[in-house]
């Protein structure tokens, strides 16, 4: 095989290592964050005994503000429901992956809790649920700070009640269908 394309995880940057400081500051400060998560889908195709990124439509980065879609039974779930109606967006702190017999890829989203915080930490401890509380979420994270400035991770924040449930899933790509939603 001289063709092909290569699928990585991008497990997870800290604040210091993406911004060069402890905390964003910005929202744009937030995006280069979340830009740094996620999977990259390159074509790769070996010329002369070795292996070289080529173009290719179905190269694409998925990040944690990428559109993506559910399916099966947790599709309709109204614990992947927010108020506010927003689409389900991205995938977070990919780790263990592997491929499908049917060619696709799976990753795998692990300690997603640590990316949500609380702007209001006396609300969120009030209401924390019994899930939230079993999988590890806290006012402050992972300290990422990115509640601060997108409310999709602002635990305190009702309109995103439910954002928390759409990570930790295994997510299925097919690598060489860039016009498909992850699933």
């Amino acid at each position: 095989n001289t063709k092909g394309m290569l699928c990585v995880n991008h497990e997870f940057g800290t604040n210091p290592h993406v911004l060069g400081k402890s905390a964003p500051e910005t929202l744009e400060d937030v995006r280069l964050s979340q830009n740094v998560h996620g999977v990259s889908v390159v074509a790769i195709e070996k010329k002369r005994n070795r292996w070289k990124v080529v173009a290719s439509p179905n190269s694409r980065r998925i990040t944690v503000n990428t559109p993506m879609a559910f399916s099966g039974r947790a599709a309709d779930s109204p614990l992947l429901q927010n108020v506010n109606g927003n689409i389900a967006l991205g995938t977070v702190n990919n780790c263990g992956s592997g491929t499908t017999p049917w060619g696709t890829y799976l990753t795998c989203e692990e300690n997603f809790n640590g990316y949500f915080g609380a702007t209001d930490a006396d609300a969120f401890n009030a209401n924390i649920s019994e899930e939230q509380s079993r999988y590890g979420f806290s006012a402050g994270g992972f300290d990422y700070g990115w509640e601060n400035f997108d409310a999709r991770f602002d635990l305190s924040d009702p309109d995103y009640a439910n954002e928390s449930n759409r990570f930790g899933w295994v997510v299925e790509i097919d690598p060489y269908d860039a016009s498909q939603k992850s699933v």
